[in-house]
């Protein structure tokens, strides 16, 4: 049963992507060639790189750096002093 939800979840999903490409697609094709006359992308990529490299920092600076013992578990020497 979980199954058909699946495939009717994604045959839903699916068509939400096609009709709103349907309908927005004079719009995409307006801003694309706005993009083409302008420098935007010269500006947009650059500010999306610093986005996602402040997003990161801000992560580390919040929650510190991620250390291997946290994301690996214990190491095996450790692991052998837990099980004695």
């Amino acid at each position: 049963m979980e199954a058909a939800y699946d495939l009717g979840g994604s045959l839903v999903y699916a068509a939400l992507w096609v009709v709103l490409g349907h309908v927005f697609s004079g719009e995409v094709e307006v801003m694309l060639e706005w993009l083409g006359r302008q420098r935007a992308p010269l500006l947009i990529v650059p500010a999306a790189v610093l986005a996602i490299v402040g997003y990161r920092l801000w992560q580390r600076r919040h929650h510190g750096t991620a250390r291997a013992d946290e994301l690996c578990g214990p190491s095996e020497p450790e692991r052998n002093r837990i099980l004695r």
